[in-house]
């Protein structure tokens, strides 16, 4: 009972869910698009020799061009099917990913929202179209300031109390709390260098 309560309600998906969007017909020009470009990708993977590849790629380029001006509808299926079995001819297991692109190494490594920072170099003329968002910004802003000298005289304060409370704790880990010394005002005294 329990397998078929679980099969009615994850396996089997309500046909509610479906989406509701219509589903756009892909065009011939697009199918010859999609088509060029993972023949490309796919070959410019499997390839280990650059000048091979680009003799390659002219000569595909060429293939298409010659066939851009058909107006046969069977001919042009049929030669985009031509162009999806050359496809299956070459396939290869790892195709080439680009670094930013998803699946790739520095994908989404970085920030994607802008960063506030560049406001501040706005002129005066820009900021007075938009006052509202800069005197609310303002505010905000000297808000987060506040916060962060109460949130730091609250750190302080309850270090303060520990090293009362951990004395032998605190000696023992002295090195960690202190700022490191610079080499000639803290190890040595000034009047020693004349």
């Amino acid at each position: 009972m329990a397998v078929n309560h679980f099969a009615k309600k994850f396996a089997f998906p309500a046909v509610a869910h479906a989406p509701t969007y219509p589903v756009q017909t892909v065009t011939h020009q697009q199918r010859v698009c999609r088509l060029y470009k993972r023949l490309y990708r796919m070959k410019e993977a499997q390839s280990y020799n650059r000048g091979n590849f680009i003799v390659w790629r002219t000569l595909l380029r060429h293939q298409i061009d010659q066939n851009k001006d058909v107006k046969d509808e069977r001919q042009a299926n049929r030669l985009i099917e031509m162009g999806e079995q050359e496809l299956k001819r070459i396939h290869v297991d790892f195709l080439y990913k680009f670094p930013d692109s998803p699946g790739g190494v520095a994908w989404d490594r970085y920030d994607h929202y802008p960063n506030d920072v560049v406001l501040e170099e706005w002129d005066d003329a820009e900021r007075a179209m938009y006052p509202d968002y800069f005197n609310k910004r303002t505010q905000r802003l000297w808000e987060h300031k506040e916060w962060a000298k109460l949130k730091l005289a609250e750190y302080d304060a309850y270090f303060e109390q520990w090293k009362k409370e951990n004395p032998d704790l605190y000696q023992d880990y002295k090195w960690m709390f202190e700022p490191p010394k610079r080499y000639v005002s803290d190890h040595y005294h000034i009047e020693d260098h004349h």
